[in-house]
């Protein structure tokens, strides 16, 4: 769904991605709902 929207997820999202726990998933999830960008869902991670 993140690459439907974003497009190819670079490594660095992948590697956050990967670390986060579920609650974080969802929080990021809602995050990247809103964002325009990729980045825009991570700036506000807590991790």
């Amino acid at each position: 769904m993140i690459e439907t929207r974003f497009g190819v997820i670079p490594a660095w999202a992948e590697q956050r991605l990967n670390s986060q726990s579920l609650e974080n998933l969802v929080d990021l999830g809602v995050r990247l709902i809103d964002g325009q960008t990729l980045e825009d869902g991570f700036n506000n991670s807590s991790t």
